[in-house]
């Protein structure tokens, strides 16, 4: 007889297998920390500090330091708390108020200094007699058709530009008088200087002129009107078309950045590498070492940008001026076309416009409500006579968050 075959079948009696393979998880390679994959931040240890901080401050893929004590990191740069000349932390409660106007003139520039001012535009000049405008003592002889004002800071010689060629630039002196044709053979449209020998004038055909305290040299810039010009007075110059951002680098005007929309010509710098621009439809676009970003403050474009510190401003509209710190804005009407503000202080200034003036100076004690709150953080408050007041931050640093507060009445 035949056997049957065998079959045996094991099924799970304990007979070992041998484990899957194991693999251990795959671990991304960091890319070394180098300019190009930290151009905004600094390398720490081979490790890209995008967020900067006085401990760890520093750009463009450098090595990370520390800032000294009373100094903080702003924009990979080691600056002291303390503001620069002319932009200053310690301010008072500011009164904005109508500034009465002896002579009907519409006015679309203006600079003030700290104790008196000047305003020009197509009718004529106005200059700031305590608080009050008044046509200057030689008003015949300086004439019509102005569209710019700059003065070295005491308000003499006053520099004014004319919509013309040939007397496009007006010198007003104690006793003396000139004008004189434009340097770039175009027509003008914004001055700015440090001294009355370090002057620059921009203009149309994107050209730029700078005074020496002899002569004038010039170049082009630009192949469009250069429209908006400011600086520091120990520190950077900008200028800008309606689509480009230019500085002053050595003696010249050189591309920084395009626009990131149209702009209008307003311009003020927080720092050396900070710049405010004001762009169309309500619109203000601050640059920050290389960056563009873009603030909705109103539906009209603004006239006119002041700092009032490196971290608030106030801004002109055609009904008001606005003002703005730590992403906060206010705006207090006034019904007068405002197209311009100066200021060379942190506690006066001087916007003007089709209808009229406001004086931006310290309140006296008896315009302040008797309930204003002098503590910090934004808020408002009523009384003393209709008088409206708000507080906001006019320094914030990320390493001390903010340090000084202002208030504003009206």
């Amino acid at each position: 007889m035949r056997s049957l075959p065998l079959v045996v079948m094991l099924i799970g009696c304990g007979v070992s297998r041998p484990p899957p393979e194991h693999r251990a998880p795959e671990v991304p390679v960091r890319p070394p920390c180098t300019a190009q994959t930290c151009g905004d931040g600094c390398c720490l240890d081979g490790v890209c500090m995008h967020t900067t901080s006085q401990q760890y401050c520093g750009v463009g893929g450098q090595a990370c330091f520390a800032c000294a004590s009373g100094n903080v990191c702003s924009f990979g740069r080691c600056e002291p708390i303390a503001l620069p000349v002319g932009i200053d932390s310690d301010s008072c409660t500011i009164h904005l108020a109508r500034v009465p106007v002896t002579v009907a003139r519409p006015l679309t520039a203006v600079w003030a200094g700290a104790a008196t001012a000047w305003a020009v535009g197509p009718a004529g000049a106005m200059v700031l007699d305590g608080d009050r405008l008044v046509p200057p003592p030689t008003d015949a002889a300086i004439g019509t058709g102005l569209k710019a004002v700059w003065s070295a800071g005491d308000g003499a010689p006053v520099w004014m530009l004319r919509g013309t060629v040939d007397a496009a630039i007006r010198r007003e002196m104690p006793g003396l008088s000139l004008d004189e044709e434009s340097p770039t053979g175009a027509a003008l449209n914004a001055i700015w200087g440090r001294r009355d020998d370090d002057v620059w004038v921009v203009g149309d055909e994107g050209r730029a002129a700078h005074w020496d305290g002899t002569s004038w040299s010039t170049h082009q810039p630009a192949t469009e009107a250069l429209i908006g010009l400011a600086g520091q007075a120990n520190g950077m110059a900008y200028a800008v078309t309606a689509s480009k951002l230019f500085h002053e680098e050595g003696g010249r005007f050189v591309p920084v950045d395009a626009a990131p929309a149209r702009l209008t010509g307003a311009l003020a710098l927080a720092g050396p590498y900070s710049v405010w621009a004001a762009g169309e439809e309500g619109v203000l676009h601050p640059w920050d070492d290389g960056r563009w970003s873009s603030t909705k403050v109103g539906l009209e474009a603004p006239g006119g940008v002041w700092m009032q510190s490196r971290t608030a401003m106030f801004f002109t509209q055609p009904g008001g001026i606005g003002f703005m710190g730590s992403g906060t804005t206010s705006f207090v009407p006034f019904r007068l076309g405002l197209s311009a503000i100066s200021g060379t202080t942190p506690n006066r200034a001087l916007a003007v416009g089709a209808e009229g003036a406001v004086l931006g100076r310290c309140a006296e004690p008896e315009e302040l409500p008797k309930d204003l709150n002098a503590g910090t953080g934004a808020g408002t408050s009523g009384g003393g006579g209709g008088t409206s007041c708000s507080s906001y931050c006019t320094y914030y640093t990320w390493d001390f968050g903010c340090i000084a507060y202002t208030h504003v009445c009206h």
